[in-house]
């Protein structure tokens, strides 16, 4: 396969950006607003029921986060890109960030 142009991935690279950034964000934010939002039900509420709710529901969002951002296409071949950790498509070999 030929070497990517500069600026042919680069919306697709974008992407790719804004989902791994917004499943680190849910991540980091779960236990600092989970506490947060545990100590404020216990105290208006006198009760953890709302906040083991409100867990439950984020630990929902940051599986649905993970999903999608592994479902995110490879810009050259369009498949599966093969996850958050890996530096090439195992497809196609396209290196990550290449063609941006």
């Amino acid at each position: 396969m030929r070497p990517p142009e500069a600026g042919e991935f680069r919306e697709q690279w974008k992407e790719y950006r804004r989902r791994r950034n917004l499943v680190i964000a849910v991540f980091l934010g779960y236990v600092p607003i989970g506490i947060a939002f545990g100590a404020m039900t216990q105290r208006v509420y006198g009760s953890s029921v709302p906040s083991l709710v409100v867990a439950i529901v984020w630990l929902g969002l940051l599986l649905a986060t993970l999903v999608r951002s592994a479902s995110w296409p490879c810009p050259r071949c369009g498949r599966s890109y093969s996850g958050f950790w890996a530096k090439a498509c195992q497809h196609c070999g396209l290196t990550k960030f290449a063609g941006k």
